[in-house]
């Protein structure tokens, strides 16, 4: 794998680790990201829920990229900030933000007692993590492209017994039961 300049700069210097590529693993952190972003996304869940998950999620999806460019955070103090930075540069999130957020959670997660999260840092955790979940599923190859997307929507059509023609199925009258079963 080529890494870009800076991200093998990084490697040498020892601020990430060289690992092996896993499509599997990337796979599994993006499906582990959109499982925080749902829950996220609750009605019910509290700012500090929607915040501490939507930073999770983030955090996943930059677990994919590093592993994508064949890496892995190090072991050195601020790993998670590195792995971020590389992350934000590479889906083209904005740095300053994902910052803020990452400050926010160490508060709330190293202080004592834990300082409460705003519904704004909520909100925008959350909105950084929609925004980042496609861009990194880009990047790491895993969006699939319109014609994957219409053969699976005419094998799905197909399974369920729809028209191919692309109309809807036509209305049943009242005298059309329908199928028995």
């Amino acid at each position: 794998m080529i890494r870009p300049q800076n991200i093998q700069n990084l490697v040498d210097i020892g601020s990430i680790q060289p690992a092996d590529v896993s499509a599997d693993h990337q796979r599994q952190f993006v499906a582990d990201a959109k499982d925080y972003l749902a829950d996220a996304g609750a009605q019910s869940a509290s700012n500090r829920g929607r915040f501490t998950l939507s930073y999770e999620g983030l955090h996943c999806l930059a677990m994919a990229v590093l592993n994508f460019y064949g890496c892995r955070a190090g072991n050195t103090a601020g790993h998670r900030t590195i792995a971020l930075q590389v992350f934000a540069d590479s889906v083209g999130i904005s740095w300053p933000a994902l910052e803020q957020m990452h400050k926010a959670r160490n508060k709330t997660t190293y202080n004592d007692p834990h300082p409460p999260v705003s519904k704004m840092q909520a909100d925008t955790a959350l909105q950084l993590l929609r925004q980042a979940l496609p861009a990194t599923e880009k990047l790491i190859g895993l969006s699939a492209p319109a014609a994957s997307v219409s053969a699976a929507a005419e094998g799905i059509k197909a399974k369920l017994g729809a028209p191919d023609s692309g109309k809807p199925p036509p209305a049943k009258s009242e005298s059309d039961p329908g199928p028995q079963d």
